[in-house]
């Protein structure tokens, strides 16, 4: 906004001065528009899921600072478990094959770490067991 005030370092009959006051910054949504991605409140990025077929489990594809980078990583993932006909937030042909093998590398590799719902740090494999 706008504030009008009187000058105070001066003589009393000077002109009153502009001031404008910061411009308000938008906050950051909560909720994406993208499907698959969600907001992290603590650590202030998007993040990216989706259902491991294997394992039936969530599978973190990590974080993102722009929403529409975590919404192409998520296409991609969704390209390699369900293929062209997957259900994606932009078209399948603008992803070359370079970015969906990197997505299908980080998805299947056993010693990527996945975060642990219940405990900071700790850290699980495909394959282990809790």
């Amino acid at each position: 906004g706008i504030l009008w005030c009187a000058k105070q370092d001066g003589p009393s009959f000077s002109a009153p001065v502009l001031v404008q006051s910061a411009p308000e910054v938008a906050p950051i949504p909560h909720e994406s528009k993208y499907a698959g991605v969600t907001w992290h409140p603590r650590l202030l990025r998007w993040q990216v899921h989706v259902r491991d077929p294997d394992m039936e489990a969530l599978l973190s594809l990590g974080l993102f600072y722009a929403e529409r980078d975590a919404a192409q990583a998520y296409d991609c993932a969704m390209i390699v478990l369900e293929g062209d006909n997957a259900a994606v937030n932009f078209p399948t042909k603008t992803y070359s094959s370079t970015e969906i093998a990197r997505v299908e590398r980080s998805m299947f590799d056993d010693w990527a770490p996945r975060p642990s719902a219940r405990f900071l740090g700790v850290y699980k494999t495909r394959n282990s067991k809790m």
